[in-house]
Parts: structure tokens; sequence; C-alpha cells
């Protein structure tokens, strides 16, 4: 297993740097340029540390965790408004990890969670990095400054 199967991907990292999310972490995706070619060519890297202001955080699955409430409620009166995080591992490599929020107040088959179908990716820091971009696209939480 690589370090980029704990880490978020660079598109990812990029999307939560957009939206505003403090860049604090313990590697980053580093901007390189090659100049030993005719062409320089300009490549990402991870690595531990920022080595520049170009950096972009990519957190690890605990950093992001970190950002994403246990559970988020959506009407404080009513006994189907809070939502509780859920973490899923599917058989399927391609969606392997499956998150939602889902009703924690009752369960019942037949109630939708917060997300709209599940977010789904094969990399566990890129769907808890959806997770948090929905969230907080939907001002559902407040983006870590």
């Amino acid at each position: 297993m690589n370090i980029e199967d704990h880490v978020t991907s660079l598109e990812f990292s990029k999307e939560l740097k957009e939206i505003g999310v403090r860049q604090d972490s313990l590697f980053y995706w580093n901007i390189y340029l090659d100049h030993k070619k005719e062409c320089p060519e300009v490549s990402w890297e991870l690595s531990f540390g920022k080595m520049h202001d170009l950096s972009i955080s990519a957190f690890t699955i605990s950093e992001i965790l970190e950002f994403l409430p246990a559970k988020i409620t959506t009407y404080p009166n009513s006994s189907f408004g809070t939502f509780v995080l859920t973490l899923k591992k599917s058989p399927i490599k391609s969606i392997q990890y499956v998150v939602n929020y889902e009703c924690g107040t009752n369960h019942f088959p037949i109630l939708e969670g917060l997300f709209n179908g599940n977010l789904c990716n094969e990399n566990l820091g890129n769907v808890l990095a959806a997770t948090f971009i929905s969230l907080a696209n939907d001002k559902l939480i407040e983006i870590p400054t």
C-alpha cells in the first residue's frame, strides 16, 4: 500500500483548498519543475511537509475525519432530524468505501440519508473529502480555516 492510498488525491486536495480549508497537514502535494528536459515539465509530488507557498495539503484519513462531525442535526425538534456518520466497506473495488449520514434517531429503511445517494470511492481519504465538500457546500458544517 502506498502513501497515496492514505491521503486525499491532488484533485480533492485542490477542491478542499478552493473552499477555504486551512492548509495544515502532515503531507503535501508539492509542485515540481523538471529542468532536465528540453521543455521543462511541471508535475506534483506527494511529500512529507510543506516545501513552498504553492504546496497543497494532502490530508490523511485521520485528519479529514477530524473535520467531519459524528452527527448532524437538521431539525432539532424532529425525531427524524438527526443524521449519524456511517462508513461502510463494499466488496466492489471501484466503490470500496461508502459514506453517508443516516437517520440516527429512528432506523427506517424508507428514510433517505442526508445525501441523495451514498458517496463512494475506492480511496477512503477521497470519499471523506467528498463528504466534507458536500456538507460545506450545503452549509451544514463550518470550514476549518
